[in-house]
């Protein structure tokens, strides 16, 4: 679990949030925090669909691109879709920070294209099967399941289907990148623990921090009035 904490950032996930409690920071219930979320994607389908989309690498126009990440899209449909998600989480945002947490899940993705490591249809199928079993097996995961996809104006199976499939594969990506990345620790310190756990961590931060660095990016003159600004002096996600 250690490891979907480190990536829990990326998603608003059902099934990682209530393990982690994180909902709990702001002293709100899980209905209260996925309940604002739902109905955003109520009135928004269509940038669930375009980041889907993106994710699954499907024909994309220049006209939806903001900018490209080692030949990567971020489309404008993405961008809105996280930049909502984010005020719908009360996590305000301005366009130029969601475009940069973008920009690092870009560059991890090239990483795990380039090293052949993104999830295949059956990781993302397991994945999803262990959280239905969750699912069957904790009332207060299902109400929050049962709840967003009303919400939502979703059935449940397109719950499953798209929504947590989106973060499934994001999260698996992240998840085999941190452990393809930094699996020389693991020689290093045999013993699981704090050390072990804290030298991983500073590792894939810099192996991010180097990849954005390095990445090339470019911006889309249509989106100009985004003001979006590229900042590689830090990481945002």
């Amino acid at each position: 679990m250690a490891v979907l904490f480190i990536v829990s950032v990326l998603v608003l996930s059902i099934s990682i949030i209530n393990n982690n409690k994180i909902y709990a920071q702001g002293q709100k219930t899980l209905e209260e925090f996925f309940r604002p979320i739902g109905k955003f994607i109520q009135s928004n389908p269509d940038l669930l669909k375009d980041s889907i989309k993106t994710i699954k690498n499907a024909a994309i126009t220049s006209d939806e691109t903001v900018a490209w990440v080692n030949d990567i899209p971020i489309t404008i449909g993405e961008l809105e879709f996280r930049k909502g998600l984010n005020e719908a989480g009360e996590r305000h945002k301005s366009y130029s920070e969601v475009f940069n947490v973008l920009v690092e899940e870009k560059v991890v993705f090239d990483y795990a294209i380039k090293n052949k490591l993104l999830p295949t249809e059956e990781e993302v199928k397991r994945f999803i099967a262990e959280e239905q079993q969750q699912y069957s097996a904790s009332e207060e995961y299902q109400k929050g399941v049962d709840l967003f996809s009303k919400t939502a104006n979703m059935s449940l199976e397109d719950y499953w289907n798209t929504y947590e499939w989106y973060n499934a594969f994001r999260l698996l990506t992240f998840t085999k990148s941190f452990t393809h990345a930094t699996k020389g620790i693991d020689l290093d310190i045999a013993q699981d623990g704090p050390e072990k756990y804290n030298a991983k961590q500073t590792l894939w931060k810099n192996v991010k921090i180097k990849l954005k660095s390095e990445a090339k990016v470019k911006m889309n003159d249509k989106f100009e009035g985004l003001n979006l600004q590229l900042d590689r002096s830090k990481l945002y996600l």
